[in-house]
């Protein structure tokens, strides 16, 4: 099974708030062998870029910075030794399959290349905390991520072992 996260449910694997519990959940499972991450090549500028913006709104000490950034991208490079992540390059087709949703549904460039990259690799789970993103993701008939059905998702995720 093939689960596509947006970089603000990555964050929340390595930054404590709403949602860490689920974000924790899909990185066991596929560091178990039991679920494949997907994310585009952006997302991981997006990561780095908030994890800088947390160091120099000060919410981080650089100590904290530094560890974060370690942890993740040792996270990241394990999954891919396990054959269990799959990045997907940014390259110009997906970013013209990106233009209708920019154009029709009102999407920042990078929503977009979230949604045409999980639709690329065919995605089975869109998991976004971004409300307008999750919208598009379910007109383009792709299953998501929900706080309120958290626990059947998880329960679907364990039947598909």
């Amino acid at each position: 099974m093939q689960v596509y996260l947006d970089s603000s449910m990555i964050v929340k694997r390595y930054i404590q708030e709403e949602g860490t519990s689920f974000a924790d959940f899909i990185y066991e499972q596929a560091n178990q062998g039991y679920l494949t991450i997907t994310y585009n090549l952006l997302n991981i500028g997006e990561v780095l870029g908030v994890f800088d913006q947390y160091l120099n709104r000060k919410w981080i000490t650089k100590d904290s910075f530094d560890v974060l950034i370690a942890k993740f991208i040792d996270e990241m490079l394990r999954l891919l030794r396990l054959d269990r992540l799959i990045i997907i390059p940014t390259h110009s087709t997906l970013q013209m399959e990106a233009w209708p949703f920019i154009l029709e549904n009102r999407l920042y460039i990078a929503d977009a290349l979230q949604l045409t990259s999980a639709l690329y690799v065919n995605t089975r789970l869109f998991v976004s905390g971004d409300k307008e993103l999750n919208t598009v993701a379910q007109k383009s008939n792709l299953e998501i991520y929900l706080p309120t059905k958290e626990k059947e998702i998880i329960q679907m995720i364990r039947k598909q072992r």
